[in-house]
């Protein structure tokens, strides 16, 4: 069977796994070692190797590109795609609000001669205007962190490849609820470590492409040594074979807290397609099956530390930064520091609140949020 034919369940629960390639076992085994015979099919484990294998032929499927790598993080993931398309003397096109250490990644390639220009992203009209005949590859993320910012994709696409220029796409975020290559993206990256792992406890990136950029992300991870271990893709593994049924609650979870935090009266602005006055429900519904547990609220005339009173009164929600996992958690960002004057640059002005929704009861989370939004009423 073809691997577009495949559902979403026969590739993440399936799909690389043979048991009797491992000697009859039905789970993959963790192949705990540096070095292979060379008369196998393999030879050290900074390379190809049979964990590294198996999630990367679902992950690759699940976007239906040619092949896939697995490197030692979600910044890993996005330098190497920095590094087998750019050299000096070539320019490249951001969204402003994409993951900040992808951005610093990017910051730092301008020692190398590499030069950028980071555009809000929601105007078609404000990518074309930042294309230069040096610019090699447009940068995306949709949607974005924090503000739940989207691209439009299809659009973005086709502006780039009339003009010779690649488009790589960060899809943490969107996860199976989005199809970027299918809409014309030459490179998918995740990181791995939110909820293709699912359980909090692995770092790890993937970047999905085709081709030559394929072939030298490969050759880039065995050079610079960006390699994950057997046990953090065997651990990617596992959380795979639940990743739809765990993005399906989480969703749940998501839309539920959204709904209370919209007809709340001590909310000024929500960040999330289920919001009132949010501006992109059209694109969102066009280039996207379902969303994710992550998104922000404001509250309103609040101070930094009524957004801290509100982390404590939390007894489910865990402050903690990161999100994708299990549990529910909730990251305060107040009016001072750089992430302050990132938010500035997206226009949120003063603090928010970023919100991830994991796989408790609804209710509970419900009660929770309700109780910790106490610190909000004057």
């Amino acid at each position: 069977m073809n691997n577009k034919d495949l559902t979403i369940e026969q590739i993440c629960m399936h799909l690389g796994e043979c048991a009797m390639d491992h000697k009859g076992a039905v789970v993959t085994p963790i192949y705990q070692t540096s070095s292979y015979h060379l008369d196998s099919d393999y030879e050290y484990s900074r390379g190809p190797a049979p964990n590294f294998e198996v999630v990367e032929k679902k992950v690759a499927a699940l976007d239906g590109g040619e092949g896939a790598v697995m490197v030692g993080s979600g910044v890993a993931a996005a330098a190497s795609i920095f590094m087998a398309t750019l050299k000096a003397g070539d320019h490249v096109i951001m969204v402003q609000s994409a993951y900040v250490n992808s951005r610093k990644c990017l910051m730092h390639l301008e020692n190398f001669g590499v030069s950028y220009t980071l555009v809000h992203g929601k105007d078609i009209a404000e990518f074309e205007q930042a294309i230069r005949p040096n610019t090699k590859l447009i940068f995306i993320e949709s949607p974005t962190s924090f503000v739940c910012e989207l691209q439009d994709i299809p659009a973005v696409c086709q502006l780039a490849h009339s003009k010779g220029i690649l488009v790589a796409i960060d899809n943490t975020c969107a996860c199976i609820f989005q199809k970027p290559m299918d809409m014309g993206v030459d490179i998918v990256m995740y990181s791995a470590s939110k909820y293709l792992g699912g359980h909090a406890d692995i770092i790890g990136g993937i970047v999905v492409a085709n081709g030559a950029i394929l072939a030298k992300l490969r050759e880039l991870r065995i050079i610079f040594g960006w390699v994950s271990t057997p046990f953090n893709a065997w651990l990617v593994q596992r959380g795979m074979r639940t990743l739809k049924m765990r993005l399906m609650k989480i969703q749940e979870n998501s839309f539920a807290v959204a709904k209370l935090l919209n007809e709340h009266p001590c909310i000024e602005k929500l960040y999330h397609p289920a919001a009132d006055d949010y501006d992109q429900k059209d694109l969102f519904k066009k280039q996207m099956t379902g969303f994710g547990g992550m998104f922000s609220f404001k509250a309103k005339d609040a101070k930094e530390e009524d957004y801290e009173n509100f982390v404590h009164r939390c007894k489910i929600f865990q402050h903690a930064v990161s999100w994708g996992g299990h549990e529910s958690l909730v990251y305060s960002i107040g009016a001072g520091g750089s992430i302050a004057d990132e938010l500035l640059r997206r226009s949120v002005h003063g603090g928010i609140l970023r919100v991830y929704t994991g796989l408790e009861d609804t209710n509970d989370l419900l009660n929770d949020m309700e109780y910790a939004l106490e610190a909000f009423k004057k």
